[in-house]
């Protein structure tokens, strides 16, 4: 399987300020979710396939530090707030 490569699919017009986005042939990526109960290895895992996997050609996230960091007090707020404001920051970009 050919790794996949950054496509940048904005063509930039140098006679107008405005960057204009067209469609392009560029493949969808990949994204894989690991899921389970606590302390059933999803961080193991994640770790094995970063030592095996190429950072040039896989981006790995771990979705709590990543909800964690847009959330003001971290992840333990996150875990106090309602359902409602939990998903506000889920959805957050």
């Amino acid at each position: 399987m050919e790794p996949y490569k950054y496509c940048d699919n904005r063509s930039h017009h140098e006679d107008s300020p405005s960057t204009k986005v067209e469609p392009t042939d560029c493949p969808k990526p990949v994204i894989i979710g690991l899921y389970g109960l606590p302390g059933s290895g999803k961080t193991a895992r994640l770790a094995e396939l970063k030592a095996e996997l190429s950072n040039d050609e896989f981006a790995f996230y771990d979705g709590s530090a990543v909800i964690a960091a847009v959330t003001p007090g971290g992840l333990k707020a996150l875990q106090n707030l309602t359902e409602e404001a939990k998903n506000n920051y889920r959805e957050a970009p």
